[in-house]
């Protein structure tokens, strides 16, 4: 019985022990899928200090483990927008990601250039039809010139592993941060380096403008001034009188401004912009007024515009240089309806006048003369001339003191070359009119009659 027994519990031993080698086998057989993702540096994707010239990459390495033989795909997105210890959600384009290409042995791999991260999915990686284990490097960016808000700043990137057809899944969440201490750059542009020029030759002159531009954090409050510091002024201290040059400002997306429509420019110092929404680009526009300019004197005029950005951490002082060139400028105009013909002219008829307007446009700021010429005597289509007592003129002057004629009355016009006005010693422009008449006697004979008038400006 003993030894029965004996043979019994070995029996018993052998079939246990088969037992627990099946057991272990069946364990070690069982179908698997993992993920493992692992940053170069520590175990959460740290990017440290930020600033505005900070552009940092860091690799993570994905490896995944499969058992199953069925092929799967890695896919991944920002569990939620990275945040500031202030509550500020990160602008989109700061972070962003590229798969390295050839850092994978089988399976396909995706975005493998530059593209934003996001709370959007994206699929990383499919494993071939057999769902082989693989391994790939994933690089991730920050870019410090698009930060705009400083901080601490904290996010989640979610990692989720799973089957083509099948039950398996696996998710994986990587912490980041990184401090964000954007530097404060202000700029100002000018189409000539740090001046504005305008003038009156060209109509391309006659306006241009400076482009602002602000990368400052978004909390900050900023406060633009404009300053005309001294009057636009000649070499021989004639001044540009103010409202010539018109300003207005432009293109804001953020921030406010109280010249948004086209405003004066005058010495003193002016708030032309405040905001308290961080980063921003504008224009300031000038132009010249081409109206207030006509008189002015030609010449070169200069003068200087300081612009003050202050604010939170801001204190900065730009100097533009402002330059205005008024041409020479020194016109006449003659305007007639009829000109000097004067038709159906017969001895019983009444007087004929004829009106001539004259405009001389001037900023030589010089005394001038307009002169009058006459080559010959009214005559009709068959050479009858009209004696000079009967052709007669006089000049019309303005009410203001613009100069003198010496035809305030009608007298004859003649022939030849006549000084009909002289300006003031000033040079001002003018306008006058000249009142011709033909006073018909029975010593004319009937016809059509008419002759050439030239007008002359001269400087006296």
């Amino acid at each position: 019985m003993c030894l029965s027994f004996f043979m019994d519990n070995s029996k018993m031993r052998v079939y246990l022990l088969f037992l627990g080698i099946m057991a272990i086998v069946t364990f070690r057989l069982e179908a698997s899928l993992n993920l493992a993702v692992t940053p170069y540096e520590g175990m959460s994707l740290r990017f440290g200090e930020v600033n505005s010239d900070s552009y940092i990459n860091k690799e993570v390495k994905i490896r995944i483990t499969s058992t199953d033989g069925v092929q799967y795909r890695l896919r991944q997105r920002l569990l939620e927008p990275v945040v500031s210890d202030k509550g500020e959600i990160l602008n989109e384009g700061v972070l962003s990601f590229y798969t390295v290409r050839g850092t994978n042995a089988a399976g396909s791999l995706y975005q493998d250039t530059l593209r934003s991260l996001s709370t959007r999915d994206e699929i990383l990686y499919t494993s071939n039809t057999a769902g082989d284990s693989d391994s790939f490097v994933v690089v991730y960016s920050i870019d410090g010139k698009k930060i705009s808000q400083r901080g601490n700043f904290r996010g989640k990137i979610l990692y989720t592993l799973e089957s083509i057809g099948g039950a398996s899944s696996k998710t994986y969440i990587l912490d980041l941060s990184f401090n964000a201490n954007p530097s404060i750059d202000i700029a100002i542009e000018a189409p000539s380096g740090k001046t504005v020029r305008l003038g009156t030759r060209y109509d391309s002159e006659l306006k241009s403008s400076l482009k602002v531009k602000l990368n400052i954090p978004s909390e900050n409050n900023i406060k633009i001034y404009q300053d005309l510091t001294e009057p636009l002024t000649k070499e021989d201290g004639t001044v540009l009188e103010d409202g010539v040059v018109k300003f207005f400002v432009s293109g804001l997306a953020e921030g406010e401004s109280n010249y948004k429509n086209l405003s004066s420019l005058a010495r003193g110092r002016a708030l032309i912009y405040s905001s308290d929404e961080g980063s921003s680009e504008f224009y300031i526009n000038f132009s010249v007024d081409e109206e207030l300019i006509k008189g002015v004197s030609a010449g070169l005029y200069k003068g200087n515009l300081i612009y003050y950005f202050e604010g939170e951490n801001i204190n900065k002082t730009i100097p533009i240089g402002l330059e205005v060139e008024i041409a020479r400028v020194f016109d006449i105009k003659v305007t007639s309806e009829e000109g000097l013909s004067f038709l159906g002219v017969k001895p019983d008829n009444p007087p004929q006048e004829k009106a001539v307007k004259v405009e001389v446009n001037t900023n030589m700021k010089t005394p001038y003369q307009v002169i009058q010429r006459i080559d010959t005597p009214l005559t009709d289509e068959k050479g009858n001339k009209i004696p000079e007592k009967f052709f007669r003129m006089k000049v019309e002057l303005p009410g203001e003191d613009k100069g003198k004629t010496d035809f305030l009355n009608f007298q004859p016009a003649g022939v030849g070359d006549k000084v009909i006005f002289t300006s003031n010693a000033e040079g001002d422009p003018v306008t006058f009119d000249i009142i011709y008449r033909l006073d018909v006697s029975y010593e004319v004979v009937a016809g059509d009659y008419s002759t050439q008038v030239t007008y002359l400006l001269s400087e006296k």
